[in-house]
């Protein structure tokens, strides 16, 4: 059996993002790594494509080899302008005959809806003598496909794959170019990289006041079961401003504080869990 294809992540000035629905599902339901959608917000509120991914999760892929880096090229030829305006112009044709497809249906559904309240005003105008409600009710759907043209601006959706393959290439990228030189931001890896080999799911926790949320399942499925605050170093060290604050706020949102350091040999990392003992909200 052929193995699953990498996924297809693009980096545009030392940030790294992924441009397709599928591979953005893949990266959940595979790789346990949600990233952060950036695109503007669509009609119901939600944020859209593309999917950024941070240099931790990035780094993790990479070390995992479950992703493949490209960058878009900087003199592209005549040609590939070309098949890429081709390829564009395709799919915006397809997208108008969608939406087009969608309005007639739509339509259709309200005449028949309303068939009775159609037929009768149709008889009142007199220019249905001598047919059938039947064969007014189809005349009448039958002329809603040719009211509705174009169709309109094409729909916000993603493309099954980039429409522009020539504009890519793909470059080899090791995962160390992404280790920092700031010794708490390379613990922070390790540490991430630790809790999701033992399975859990990690978002960013900056809107929490820690580095990490980590959840057992899906966050769309869940709530995180724990806040993970990071200190590099042997002994880990809150200050008692630090601890009230964070040890109050855990509480209140109901998640428990895990705080990861280094044992001594700088080489395991070590998990001491701070328990709030609060009143929780009722």
């Amino acid at each position: 059996m052929a193995s699953p294809s990498k996924i297809k992540v693009t980096r545009t000035h030392n940030r790294y993002f992924v441009w397709t629905s599928s591979d953005v599902i893949r990266l959940r339901k595979e790789w346990r790594i949600i990233g952060v959608l950036i695109g503007f917000q669509s009609q119901v509120g939600e944020e859209v494509l593309p999917l950024q991914l941070s240099s931790l999760e990035t780094r993790l892929l990479l070390e995992e080899g479950a992703i493949d880096i490209y960058e878009v090229i900087d003199n592209p030829s005549e040609e590939a302008i070309k098949s890429a305006q081709q390829s564009y112009q395709e799919y915006q044709n397809k997208a108008k005959e969608k939406v087009k497809t969608v309005l007639i249906e739509e339509k259709k559904k309200i005449i028949q809806e309303n068939a009775d309240n159609v037929i009768s005003k149709h008889r009142q105008r007199n220019v249905s003598e001598g047919k059938s409600d039947e064969e007014i009710l189809q005349s009448v759907l039958k002329r809603v496909e040719g009211e509705v043209s174009g169709g309109g601006p094409p729909p916000v959706e993603t493309f099954p794959d980039s429409p522009f393959p020539q504009f890519l290439k793909r470059v080899e990228v090791n995962p160390d170019d992404l280790k920092s030189a700031d010794p708490q931001q390379e613990f922070k890896y390790l540490v991430f990289r630790d809790l999701w080999k033992k399975g859990y799911f990690l978002t960013r926790g900056d809107n929490f006041s820690c580095d990490f949320l980590a959840y057992q399942y899906d966050p769309m499925v869940c709530h995180s079961t724990y806040m993970v605050v990071c200190k590099s170093g042997e002994h880990p060290s809150l200050s008692s401003l630090e601890m009230s604050v964070k040890g109050r706020l855990s509480t209140q949102v109901n998640k428990e504080l895990l705080l990861a350091y280094q044992s001594k040999n700088r080489e395991d990392i070590s998990y001491m869990h701070l328990d709030w003992e609060g009143k929780r909200g009722k």
